[in-house]
């Protein structure tokens, strides 16, 4: 992304980034009730290129961080733009 993200939630109404396996958040997204469970690596990254700038304010961000081409990565990788993070 060399864009603008930004993810502005508050205490009692975090912004969530999550797998479609967590029924914790949005509820039974995937349709199989317990038959799947999240873990770490269900999606890829929020990625912030050269140009970019993210701000996450009151964010969770869980169960990211599948690499490509089978390397593990970070939820969040920054390659050169900004990002900020305040109850993240």
């Amino acid at each position: 992304m060399d864009g603008t993200l930004t993810a502005t939630g508050s205490v009692e109404n975090p912004i969530v980034f999550t797998s479609l396996k967590d029924d914790a958040y949005g509820g039974d997204t995937n349709n199989d009730g317990s038959a799947t469970v999240p873990a770490a690596g269900n999606w890829g990254a929020i990625y912030i290129g050269a140009t970019g700038k993210a701000t996450f304010e009151h964010t969770r961000i869980r169960y990211g961080g599948a690499g490509w081409y089978g390397y593990a990565s970070n939820a969040i990788q920054v390659e050169g733009g900004v990002a900020s993070l305040t109850h993240a």
